[in-house]
């Protein structure tokens, strides 16, 4: 898990800017520094070319941004083409839904008070989330979830 800091006035951009994550900031502060040695590592160690992996983004403009794509390039780092407004059937997303729960009721209960004990917390709660009995229910699962979004023709789905 990686905390995103908010970026202050003085990295602005532009009048609209309001210091969520920008392309620049998604390079230095994610991509550099946790994805290219996880994928360089990951791919030395497996004994295998960089065809074997893939990244997988949305469509976020930190993601598509016109520096993304050449860091990528630049890195020999595949990435997957996922088409726009595609239904989401990622399980991390039900695990993020299953954090932030519990993040809820230790604020709830006053643990979290200042930024630091927030990212502390969810580092504690990801360390202590079942991933095991996690991902075998969302994968079992799995089947169900491509029959509803067969059936809502890729619209939204209870999933």
């Amino acid at each position: 898990m990686i905390p995103i800091r908010r970026r202050p006035p003085s990295e602005y951009i532009s009048k609209r800017d309001r210091g969520g994550m920008n392309a620049t900031q998604y390079i230095n502060e994610i991509l550099e520094p946790h994805l290219l040695p996880f994928y360089q590592d990951i791919s030395q160690s497996a004994d295998l070319d960089n065809e074997t992996y893939e990244v997988i983004e949305d469509l976020s403009g930190p993601h598509k941004a016109t520096i993304t794509t050449a860091f990528y390039q630049k890195h020999g780092i595949k990435k997957s083409r996922w088409p726009a407004k595609s239904p989401d059937l990622n399980a991390i997303e039900n695990t993020w839904s299953m954090l932030k729960t519990r993040l809820k009721k230790r604020y709830l209960k006053g643990d979290l008070k200042t930024q630091n004990e927030f990212i502390v917390a969810a580092k504690e709660e990801w360390e202590l989330l079942d991933w095991e009995n996690i991902y075998c229910t969302l994968i079992d699962g799995m089947p169900r979830r491509i029959k509803a979004v067969i059936e809502a023709e890729g619209h939204r789905t209870k999933y």
